[in-house]
């Protein structure tokens, strides 16, 4: 939702008009005027969010989500199997893991998939990489890049992608 919100808020269209650009051809090419940048953050501020995050989402009741889930057939989806969370959850509740190692287990996981999107995302268009600040909300996020695009200048806080 933080995500769509910036990008209504920087284009002024809708975020699904956005989304229908990555359905070109891999021959596409930008038009001079376009922008396009990476949204990053250091390693620690990453690593602080997604234990927070997973945190919370155990908080809210993960585990009995997942349950229920199980009870209408989770366990014999191979793609729901595939998302980090459930599989680790269900793997508890067959008792191979306690809570707090489920619990820490699920952080890992999202720290690897958080570091093969980085390295993707490196592979990509050539980004303008910009990494957010800790303290940084999405208004200020927002009006920096667009004194980025307009100028064309980074400041000290910009920087290449750690990875997570």
């Amino acid at each position: 939702m933080v995500r769509a919100l910036e990008v209504i808020r920087l284009t002024g269209k809708p975020f699904s008009a956005q989304r229908a650009r990555w359905t070109q051809p891999s021959s596409f090419v930008p038009r001079p005027s376009s922008f396009f940048c990476g949204l990053s953050r250091s390693a620690d501020d990453l690593r602080t969010r997604i234990d927070a995050r997973v945190e919370a989402m155990f908080g809210r009741g993960l585990v009995e989500e997942t349950e229920g889930l199980v009870r209408h057939g989770l366990a014999k989806n191979r793609t729901a199997m595939q998302a980090i969370g459930y599989r680790q959850v269900i793997e508890h509740l067959r008792g191979e893991h306690s809570l707090a190692d489920t619990i820490t287990l699920v952080k890992q996981r999202t720290r690897q998939f958080a570091k093969r999107q980085m390295a993707w995302f490196r592979r990509q268009l050539d980004l303008t990489w910009v990494e957010v600040r800790p303290d940084e909300d999405a208004e200020t996020m927002a009006e920096r890049l667009i004194r980025i695009r307009a100028t064309g200048e980074t400041d000290r806080a910009e920087a290449a992608p750690q990875g997570g």
